[in-house]
């Protein structure tokens, strides 16, 4: 579980967040790693950013 206050909902901060939920964790056997097939989001700004589309296509999501 992870609290952050932003202003807004913005690419970056969405990022950072998937960076670190999909990051590697200290126990192998934990299911929440790696990078997603897919993410269903809703059609907000993070989802229309280009910065943020670009990234999910770079990785395969």
């Amino acid at each position: 579980m992870e609290y952050r206050c932003v202003y807004g909902e913005d690419a970056e901060s969405a990022l950072r967040f998937l960076f670190k939920a999909m990051a590697l964790k200290s126990d192998p056997r934990f299911p929440f790693q790696g990078i997603p097939k897919s993410i269903y989001m809703d059609s907000g700004p993070v989802g229309k950013s280009r910065v943020f589309q670009n990234v999910m296509l770079a990785l395969g999501i």
